[in-house]
């Protein structure tokens, strides 16, 4: 049988808010996608071993420390938004790395015959313009998830406050 103070305890401590339940079922939700895309780049062989290594480990962290959060751990909350924190600086600048993304182009010999040095260089430095923008959206649409559960997760803080 338990005991009723402990009841008691248990029945006091309110509900974790919306935002911070989204982040953590997010985190695990997260974990167990990178996981899976992990034992994919492993079995496929698409991405270098270490990389396929990496995201397995940060899947299954994820989803370890989501369960724990979930039961309102604060060493997991606090390791769990760091983690996503450090992962969406990575995704932002490791991105070119991953995926191909377009190239600046350079004014070349016939471009500046036919229209003029001046006007080529106009003309590309206009196109290099948009495939700037378009290499920044992605590299932020790398990071975004992770820094969207960064942040569901460390605006939530004070519901984790005097717990361990």
């Amino acid at each position: 049988m338990t005991d009723p103070g402990a009841r008691a305890s248990k029945e006091a401590v309110p509900p974790l808010s919306l935002r911070t339940r989204v982040a953590v079922i997010g985190s695990g939700v997260m974990g167990v996608a990178l996981t899976i895309v992990g034992v994919h780049a492993l079995i496929a062989g698409g991405m270098p071993l270490l990389l396929a290594i990496t995201l397995i480990a940060i899947g299954l962290l994820g989803v370890a420390l989501g369960a724990a959060a979930w039961r309102r751990r604060r060493g997991a909350w606090a390791i769990l938004a760091a983690t996503w924190g450090v992962v969406a600086f990575c995704a932002f600048f490791g991105a070119p790395k991953i995926v191909a993304m377009p190239q600046l182009e350079a004014a070349t010999v016939e471009l500046e015959l036919k229209l003029g040095r001046q006007k080529a260089e106009a003309q590309v430095a206009d196109k290099n313009v948009w495939i700037r923008l378009s290499n920044l959206g992605l590299c932020t649409m790398f990071a975004l998830p992770f820094g969207l559960l960064c942040a569901g997760l460390a605006t939530g803080g004070r519901e984790f406050e005097g717990r361990t």
